[in-house]
């Protein structure tokens, strides 16, 4: 039996072991295959979250694209905008700061008006109205006073103005042809050639020299002193003249023309017979030099008169109207007042002096001065000179005649279309000089560093940006007012 049993197991062990087998490989296949099919369900699951993910970034991404270009969009335009309110700041220049500059004023203006109430009871009314007010700042900047501009308006009042008209002529050559056109004249005398002289014309006396040089220079100053002179009981004594000239070029030697008096002479003479003649209301023309900008003798005849001139004298002899600019700028930076040229003519000074016969050169410098002499204000009156020593081409009449010349319908084609206004009165008067020229002296502004866009109120002028209460404001003194005239104090 034992040899029967394994025989008979021999066939079913390999068979079992076959269908074993298969199982396994089955189960292994079939496992594969859900875990294939897990996984591919846990992929599918993760998608959607992808999707979503990658749409969320896209969107994100372009809004941030959007955000950028509306960024830059706004900077564009914003610096478009900044370049157009460059360009219209352009137009407007300096507005910004003119409105900080109100708006501090404002509030300054508004804590001064309530100082101002506190303290008006203490304040002068003539000082209030009338004067300028300097102020005393926190530390210790004062205003600069008024001081006369180099503006034309304020330099030549119209009460310096003959008739209304600048033009004149030296001399009575072509008085007749020429009087409707100018406003007055002169003769290096005391009283006119003519017995019949224009009453439309002003004439202008003379002192000409210390009548010491010649028997002429003696007769001449006799005659002014009999004239005009204080205390005289001549029965030819007339009444004081509206306008005296000086010395006749008292800086050169006598023999040309010049009168060669010296300073403390001339100044004696002055003192004595010339300003006195102030308190009856003459305008006082200083003397005339002969060397022009090269002079050196006003200065020191200023230092020693009394009474100082009312208008600069002044000689033009030059050969174009650059030069002529330059003479009268010299004048009136130095002296600071009004100009009468009681002498033009043509000559060439450089490199010495030497007439000039050119017609055409002539002709052009009449033109040129002319125009030149009418449109600055400092020049109240100019004269052309017929006087010795000059050109034959530059006569006003021929010889013998009061017939023009060539240069002298020149001159008179200049003026003619100046001689429209012509007053029928002589209008110079010292009274309204001297009113007038306080007047434009008080509307003249400060200095251009002292000067300010704060608005004034109830007439206080000048206040200083470290002032803040009104009782720092204080009147100018009285002595102090002849700093701000056209004209010295002794006018």
């Amino acid at each position: 039996m034992a040899n029967d049993h394994p025989d008979s197991l021999l066939p079913f062990v390999p068979s079992a072991s076959i269908h074993i087998h298969t199982m396994l490989s089955s189960v292994r296949k079939f496992s594969f295959l859900l875990l294939s099919l897990t996984l591919a369900l846990t992929v599918l699951s993760l998608l959607p979250g992808a999707v979503d993910g990658a749409d969320a970034k896209s969107l994100c991404s372009s809004r941030s694209n959007h955000s950028l270009k509306q960024r830059k969009h706004k900077h564009i335009a914003a610096h478009q905008h900044k370049h157009k309110h460059h360009d219209k700041s352009k137009k407007h220049k300096g507005s910004s700061s003119k409105v900080k500059s109100l708006s501090k004023a404002t509030k300054k203006n508004r804590k001064h008006k309530q100082k101002k109430t506190k303290h008006h009871h203490h304040k002068d009314k003539k000082a209030h109205g009338k004067h300028k007010h300097k102020s005393k700042s926190k530390v210790g900047k004062k205003h600069k006073k008024t001081k006369p501009q180099h503006t034309s308006k304020q330099a030549a009042p119209n009460n310096l103005v003959p008739f209304g008209l600048k033009a004149g002529i030296t001399g009575e050559d072509g008085l007749e042809a020429l009087g409707p056109y100018i406003g007055s004249y002169s003769n290096w005398k005391a009283q006119p050639w003519s017995p019949n002289p224009p009453t439309d014309v002003l004439y202008m006396p003379m002192v000409w020299g210390a009548g010491t040089s010649s028997s002429h220079d003696h007769d001449l100053l006799h005659s002014f002193k009999a004239l005009y002179g204080p205390g005289s009981s001549s029965s030819r004594r007339a009444a004081p003249p509206k306008v005296v000239i000086g010395f006749e070029e008292p800086d050169c030697p006598t023999g040309n023309g010049s009168s060669g008096v010296s300073v403390s002479t001339g100044a004696r003479i002055w003192n004595e017979i010339i300003g006195p003649l102030r308190k009856d209301g003459t305008i006082l023309v200083s003397p005339s030099m002969c060397k022009q900008t090269d002079e050196d003798w006003l200065t020191p005849f200023k230092a020693e008169i009394d009474v100082h001139w009312d208008v600069t004298n002044v000689h033009v002899n030059q050969d174009n109207v650059e030069d002529v600019k330059r003479e009268i700028d010299y004048y009136w930076n130095k002296y600071r007042k009004p100009i009468y040229v009681t002498e033009l003519a043509c000559v060439h000074v450089k490199p010495s002096w030497n007439v000039v016969t050119n017609q055409q050169l002539i002709n052009r410098y009449i033109r040129d001065v002319v125009e030149y002499f009418e449109s600055d204000d400092r020049v109240a009156v100019y004269q052309y000179s017929t006087g010795m020593g000059l050109a034959d081409q530059w006569r006003l009449t021929e010889p013998g005649t009061k017939e023009l010349t060539e240069s002298g319908r020149v001159y008179r084609d200049a003026i003619k279309q100046y001689a429209g206004g012509k007053s029928n009165h002589v209008g110079i008067s010292r009274r309204s000089l001297e009113l007038d020229s306080r007047d434009e002296a008080e509307s003249l502004p400060l200095d251009d560093e002292e000067d300010e866009d704060v608005p004034e109120e109830d007439g206080v002028e000048g206040q200083d940006e470290d002032s803040e209460d009104g009782d720092d404001v204080e009147p100018l003194d009285d002595d102090d007012d002849d700093d701000v005239l056209a004209f010295d104090e002794d006018i």
